[in-house]
């Protein structure tokens, strides 16, 4: 077309070029964004007999927008994301359920067993299964439940002695300490 790249193209740098015909080697640079690199290639046009180098040098520009790529790496990162999002919430929703099947059923249970030997019912022996924290903690509700029957039991028996000590003695009874 006989007009320069730099009229035609207007990425094309023309100090780039003529740093390319000097040095022969090839130059890549990106703009400031980073959105485009533009390489500069050289190229042997001609070459005069027994010359090692060439007569004439020229270049080719080469211009990569890089927009497209950034644009799919963005979208595979926000998708990746996502991913990592559910598979953090399927993991969180697994680990409740475990604990909520391991730690909360179990002291619930222990809580209701508690509450109703507080309110003085008959309450089978405190044996729930789970981590051996809530293990111990049933045993100790088991160990302090049988302490408190037996002390009732003890209390009624001296209870008993002594409303049969009044019914034997007729007239008054005489307890010092």
């Amino acid at each position: 077309v006989d007009q320069p790249a730099a009229t035609q193209l207007h990425q094309f740098d023309s100090t780039q070029f003529a740093q390319v015909q000097r040095n022969t080697r090839a130059v890549l640079v990106s703009d400031e964004s980073r959105d485009n690199l533009f390489a500069y290639y050289p190229i042997a046009f001609s070459r005069t007999e027994g010359s090692m180098r060439p007569d004439r040098i020229g270049a080719l520009f080469v211009h990569w927008s890089l927009e497209r790529p950034y644009r799919y790496l963005q979208w595979q990162t926000l998708r990746e994301a996502g991913y990592l999002l559910l598979l953090m919430l399927f993991a969180c929703g697994g680990l409740f359920l475990l604990l909520r099947r391991q730690m909360l059923r179990p002291l619930r249970r222990l809580q209701q067993k508690a509450d109703y030997a507080a309110a003085g019912q008959d309450v089978p022996t405190f044996s729930e299964n789970g981590v051996a924290e809530i293990v111990s903690l049933g045993q100790a509700l088991d160990r302090m439940r049988q302490h408190q029957v037996a002390g009732l039991r003890d209390v009624r028996r001296s209870e008993e002695r002594w409303l049969f000590a009044l019914d034997a003695a007729g007239q008054g009874v005489h307890d010092w300490d």
